[in-house]
Formats: structure tokens, sequence, C-alpha cells
């Protein structure tokens, strides 16, 4: 089984647009490459990993990660 490599951490720009409202969200990440996965999660949200076949994947992932957790308005969810 391969070894992760070193654990980084990034911000992420969420471009969130309503009718209303333009607005930028940076999103902190930590993210990580485990063989030929890179894996993921939200640092506002660490219960929730995700993973992808390339960054361009697991940042797409993250974000909509974000977005859904985001819409939920009465959930059990941890936020740090």
């Amino acid at each position: 089984m391969p070894v992760s490599t070193a654990i980084m951490s990034q911000e992420l720009n969420y471009k969130q647009i309503n009718q209303k409202d333009k607005f930028i969200i940076l999103l902190k990440y930590t993210y990580w490459q485990d063989g030929e996965m890179w894996l993921g999660y939200l640092e506002e949200y660490p219960d929730y990993m995700t993973q992808g076949e390339n960054m361009k994947e697991l940042l797409k992932n993250l974000k909509d990660i974000y977005q859904e957790l985001s819409r939920i308005t009465d959930a059990k969810v941890r936020i740090i």
C-alpha cells in the first residue's frame, strides 16, 4: 500500500452567485496524495472527506461538498 505524501493546506476560491449578490468565499482545505488518488477535506467540515483522480476533480468535489452542506439549515453538521 502506497504511503501518503505530506499533507498540504490551501485556500480555494468559491464563487457564490445569487440574484442579489455576487461574492467569493475562501475555503481552506487540506489535501494529500495516496497512491494515484488525491484526498482532502474542507477545514470547516473535517468529517466530510472526498477524493479525486486528479487535483481538478478533488477541487470540484470539495466545492460540491461546500455547496451541499451550506444549503442544509437544520442539519447536525459539525463545523469547526
